[in-house]
């Protein structure tokens, strides 16, 4: 069948050839060969003048010119020219008289052309020159039918009008020394080869790589064509019989593939070691072929006006090369073509017109990859865009881009499947989201499920692409059985069984994508989707997610204790911490019969398991005797514990300002009864009236709790706790820690006074109230209750009470009632605690005159500096008294130093003995011997008397300090915890 599309890809242009150093138009003729390589197009005239035809570097040079340089290979005829580009060589078969003894193969080392080449006589240099019949390695003159040279021109092949075929090896360039490779020619029939003696002549030979990177050999007969392995012995691969005459051949360029035309329109494309892998229809009978890049160009025998006419030309035809892309590149008539030939990277014909032997050249010159790629995707020739773009190796974004091309328009058009395959082609040029939001809306699921398989195996899927990929499965399983329960074996559109999908999937990709599965299944679950979500699940092996759907989900409480007794101790432990309390109401002995197995096989370095798992059963007190036992060690305080443990966690997150979304269920009261309110009557007994919850409280609904929670309930049950279970020091304790911990004051004050820390509510008052979740602290009561124990309580209240920001004013008048009547603080130390507040004055804590003497604060204030007022009294009257005494000093001194003193003493006041000169007198009267007297010249009389007067005052007025000290010790109840309070004050002193 002819091909259906015609393009117009190739531009035809008529090339001008100039001859070197300024030389005119050059004419060449009688051409018979060509051979091309990236650099020249080599013409070979029958005189034997070889041609080259370049283009020239560095030199402003048009495109639709080549320069020309010739030489005569032969003197008398030359037949064939061959281009080795692999070792840069070239070869030429030809002779230099009438004698066909003197056939030669020419061979010429080939040098690139440069701007510096101004002699071109430097592109060829002459190698060496060799018969072609050698009468000494045993070949036999004869016409030559066919001849093929390697690209890397070590092995050649000649065709004889006999049948022969004859092959040389390393024969047309001279051996360097030590090289391992040996000169070989041989021969060979080509019927016996074949085994058939109608394979005709030999039309014509190509030398191609086999798989095993040895060369072949194709031989094309007139009947035949076969393949030949050529080393180490001649060995037929493959045989093909041509139906009709053959008409012309070529190879295609690309390793180890060749085109036979033969007559009635048809072209084979043969494999070297496969034979005939595809068959295209050609534009008729076929003169000469070339392939070039993904194109075969064809010269057909519909000629115009005969051969022979001025006015000749024949059809010109670039078609496709592949039987998928249908389609003609370029057609056109032209002058009559000699040939085809693949230079300097284009498509070059070869022509002559009418009976002129002058030869014409055309470059057929490929439009830019743009364009081609432009016409075709018009065209709807996606499949051909994307061979062309490939085989130009075009970037990978262009070739994404096309398939994004051709996947919308098979989306628009209905074919969803061919349409999914594209997206997948379409590598980054799509966005998955897009892709997804077009596959999602169809009918079947099936074709999104292969796309997100694709984005998986691609290694560009993200959890969000797992979700939807279950999603899509569960919609293949919900359609199969309408509602699954188990996997069905109901076929998915393809032939496909969901079950085997599901196999697939998470076979290859259950450990890679194991979070986007668990995410899936959360999605499942919670879309209706339990059923598949348990079936996937147990696929995975994933116990928590299989026992979490049973027990949630299902409720199938029976069915999860089984499962959790076939699984590992881990994946039962984690099921019994998450859904203990619902299994334990179902069956008891079973949990306690896992909980068993887990201890047993713990190790007992690790402590014991028991313990995880009160908090869990904490409020089932029968099962928690059955599984810890009667005589465990601190089983009741540990109980306890993690009681006022959950419950405060519980108050704390329903008692937040702002609710949290998570909410917890409400914890049963211990004895499994309904929540009682707890009056001020039976709350607590113990406790101070303000710390007691009043009736009010436990019925009104709190502002900052949840509206359908109740949380007065709950923190009833919460004080039934701290006042029932802590008579002992280690409850009381542990209770105060969790308080503190939870920032509940009013729980952290009741157990602080129980245990006799009586300033500790004075700190929690005095911190922010952000810090803390509590109501108003009476602390004047706190300080009248308690201060009888801890005096110093007072100076704490006094100065909460003073830098308060509220108006406290009638407290601090309370309080320094109390202070004043009790004499429980010194008035310096009233006054420093009032200066503390910049904002206090007199008449803050004036009361009215109608208040009793001594209980209104002004007088308590003015009886002090009335008392001050008479110690300065006091001590004015001692100065001038002081002052007459030193005046009377003065005097007496005065008086000494101006009279004197009669001294008849004659013996000394401390030997009795008598004086002796020298001797001491002193004023008061006394005489002594020189050693009578110490080292310090006083009188041993009178200082002893001077010295007891001195000391017997100080001992005096610091006795009064350590009466003061040790009279505030005495009331302490504990020395220590006094002496520690007692350093509390200065948190209080500071500002």
């Amino acid at each position: 069948m002819e091909p259906s599309r015609r393009f117009h890809f190739f531009d035809k242009h008529l090339i001008a050839l100039s001859g070197s150093a300024g030389q005119g138009a050059v004419v060449i003729e009688s051409v018979v060969d060509t051979a091309g390589d990236d650099t020249f197009l080599w013409v070979l005239e029958s005189s034997g003048r070889l041609n080259a035809l370049y283009r020239r570097l560095g030199v402003d040079h048009s495109r639709n010119a080549l320069s020309h340089y010739s030489l005569k290979a032969f003197e008398y005829e030359a037949l064939r020219v061959f281009s080795c580009p692999q070792t840069s060589t070239l070869v030429v078969i030809g002779k230099d008289d009438d004698s066909d003894s003197m056939l030669k193969f020419n061979t010429y080392k080939v040098s690139a052309p440069s701007s510096s080449h101004e002699c071109p006589d430097e592109l060829l240099q002459f190698v060496q020159s060799v018969p072609l019949f050698s009468a000494a390695h045993g070949l036999t003159l004869d016409h030559i039918e066919a001849a093929a040279v390697s690209p890397c021109g070590s092995l050649a092949a000649i065709a004889t009008s006999i049948g022969s075929v004859y092959v040389y090896r390393n024969y047309l360039a001279p051996l360097s020394e030590g090289d391992a490779q040996q000169l070989a020619l041989s021969s060979f029939s080509v019927a016996d080869v074949a085994a058939d003696r109608n394979v005709g002549p030999v039309r014509s030979l190509h030398i191609l790589p086999l798989s095993s990177g040895q060369l072949g050999l194709a031989v094309c007969c007139e009947n035949s064509v076969l393949t030949l392995r050529l080393s180490p012995e001649v060995e037929l691969l493959i045989s093909g019989i041509i139906e009709s005459s053959f008409e012309a051949s070529c190879d295609l360029g690309d390793g180890c593939r060749f085109a036979v035309s033969k007559a009635g329109g048809m072209m084979d494309i043969y494999d070297m070691e496969r034979g005939v892998v595809s068959t295209l229809k050609s534009c008729g009978a076929c003169t000469s072929m070339c392939a070039y890049k993904g194109y075969i160009a064809t010269a057909s025998l519909d000629c115009k006006g005969g051969l022979e006419a001025a006015y000749a030309t024949t059809l010109v035809v670039v078609q496709a090369l592949s039987a998928s892309m249908d389609f003609v590149a370029h057609s056109q008539h032209i002058p009559v073509v000699f040939k085809f030939e693949r230079a300097l990277s284009s498509l070059y014909v070869l022509a002559r017109s009418g009976s002129s032997p002058a030869l014409i050249v055309f470059e057929l010159r490929e439009k830019s990859i743009h364009e081609r790629l432009q016409t075709l995707i018009r065209k709807r020739l996606f499949d051909c865009a994307i061979s062309i773009a490939t085989a130009e190796r075009r970037p990978l974004a262009e070739c994404e881009e096309i398939h994004k091309i051709h996947a919308n328009w098979l989306y628009e058009k209905g074919h969803f499947e061919a349409a999914m395959e594209a997206y997948c082609r379409a590598g980054a040029a799509m966005e998955p989201a897009f892709v997804i939001g077009r596959l999602m809306p169809l009918n079947s699921k099936i074709h999104l499920y292969k796309y997100l398989v694709h984005l998986h195996r691609c290694g560009t899927a993200s959890r969000v692409h797992t979700v939807v990929l279950m999603r899509a499965l569960q919609s293949l399983f919900q359609g199969c059985s309408g509602g699954i329960a188990e996997i069905p074996t109901t076929a998915v559109p393809g032939g496909v069984f969901c079950e085997q999908l599901l196999h697939d999937f998470l076979e290859e990709f259950g450990e890679s994508h194991k979070d986007g599965i668990r995410d899936a299944l959360y999605d499942c679950r919670f879309s209706g989707g339990s059923g598949f979500a348990r079936v996937v699940a147990l696929a995975q092996h994933d116990h928590d997610e299989y026992v979490d759907i049973l027990v949630e989900d299902f409720h199938d409480y029976s069915a999860a204790l089984r499962y959790l007794g076939s699984v590992g101790d881990q994946a039962a432990c984690n099921a019994i911490l998450r859904h203990g309390r619902r299994l334990v109401k179902h069956d008891p002995g079973a949990v306690l019969a896992i909980i068993r197995r887990i201890a047993s096989s713990m190790p007992q370095t690790q402590g014991n398991v028991h313990d995880a798992f009160v908090p869990v059963f904490c409020m089932e007190d029968r099962f928690l005797v059955d599984m810890l036992g009667p005589d465990t060690h601190g089983a009741p305080l540990m109980i306890f514990s993690t009681r006022i443990h959950l419950t405060l966690d519980q108050f704390a997150a329903h008692s937040r300002p702002a609710p949290s979304s998570h909410k917890l269920g409400a914890l049963p009261s211990e004895d499994g009864s309904a929540d009682v309110p707890i009056t001020a009557a039976d709350g607590a007994p113990d406790l101070p009236s303000d710390m007691r919850p009043s009736a009010k409280s436990s019925t009104e609904p709190r502002a900052h709790g949840t509206a359908d929670f109740d949380i007065d309930g709950l923190e009833n049950r919460m004080w039934k706790l701290l006042n029932g279970n802590t008579q002992l020091a280690e409850y009381q304790l542990m209770a105060l820690i969790l308080c503190l911990v939870y920032n509940y004051q009013r729980g952290a004050n009741a157990m602080a006074i129980k245990m006799g820390y009586y300033h500790l509510p004075l700190v929690l008052a005095g911190m922010p109230q952000s810090h803390l979740r509590s109501t108003k602290f009476d602390l004047l009561n706190h300080a009248l209750s308690y201060g009888y124990n801890e005096p110093t309580l007072w100076v704490g209240t006094l100065s909460l009470l003073v830098r308060s920001a509220s108006d406290n004013s009638e407290l601090v008048r309370d309080a320094l009632r109390h202070i004043q009547t009790h004499r429980l603080l010194s008035f310096p130390s009233v006054l420093g605690i009032l200066q503390k507040n910049a904002t206090l004055r007199f008449g803050h804590v004036k009361v009215g005159v109608s208040a009793p003497p001594l209980h209104q604060p002004q007088e308590y204030l003015r009886h002090e500096f009335r008392k001050v007022d008479e110690l300065l009294k006091d001590c004015e009257r001692d100065i001038a008294q002081d002052k007459v005494d030193c005046s009377q000093m003065n005097r007496d001194l005065q008086r000494l130093q101006h009279s004197y003193f009669v001294i008849n003493n004659t013996n000394c006041s401390r030997c009795e003995l008598s004086l002796e000169l020298p001797s001491l007198h002193f004023y008061c009267q006394h005489s002594f011997h020189t050693y009578c007297i110490g080292a310090d010249g006083v009188c041993p009389k009178c200082s002893p008397i001077v010295h007891e007067a001195a000391e017997g005052h100080e001992p005096q007025q610091g006795s009064g300090h350590q009466d003061d000290f040790f009279k505030f010790l005495s009331g302490a109840t504990d020395p220590f915890v006094y002496m520690a309070q007692q350093m509390e004050r200065f948190a209080f002193s500071q500002p």
